[in-house]
């Protein structure tokens, strides 16, 4: 009886059978990759599946390899900061391998986020600045109310 599929032209030798060198059982491939949930969840924000990466960075968490705890942390910290940032970038990079295109969305997304987080530290200096300026001009009008108040410059 042959099994499903297997034609008349079938012989234990091209189904990898007896005789067969090179079967399962010869073949020098390596193992498949396993990839670990903090990777998993790497390449989930490359894709901007930004559930998926909080979901995977969480699982990460509760595994016990080394460091795990601190790198979905990083990781869960990476996310949030990507989702407030609202820069996601939505192009393709025509002609890229999609492992490539992935890094390249997320090193994006990343740059993106720096810029924007360089662009608030500008602007909160510039208040900083303001807001002391006003402070020096307030301490210095309390000053000259004492000093007429009292009648007396302060020391």
């Amino acid at each position: 009886m042959n099994p499903v599929g297997a034609g008349a032209g079938d012989t234990a030798a091209n189904r990898g059978g007896e005789g067969d060198t090179a079967g399962p059982a010869a073949c020098d491939c390596p193992a498949p990759l396993q990839i670990d949930h903090f990777s998993a969840g790497m390449n989930a924000l490359a894709n901007g599946d930004d559930d998926e990466a909080g979901t995977q960075f969480t699982l990460h968490a509760q595994t016990d390899e080394p460091f795990a705890g601190e790198e979905a942390e990083a990781g869960l910290v990476l996310l949030s900061l990507l989702v407030a940032s609202h820069n996601a970038s939505s192009s393709q990079q025509g002609g890229a391998s999609p492992g490539t295109a992935n890094r390249l969305k997320l090193l994006v997304r990343v740059l993106n986020l720096i810029t924007q987080l360089e662009q608030d530290r500008a602007e909160l200096t510039a208040q900083n600045e303001a807001l002391a300026s006003d402070l020096e001009k307030r301490e210095e009008a309390l000053k000259r109310l004492r000093e007429l108040t009292l009648g007396q410059p302060e020391a």
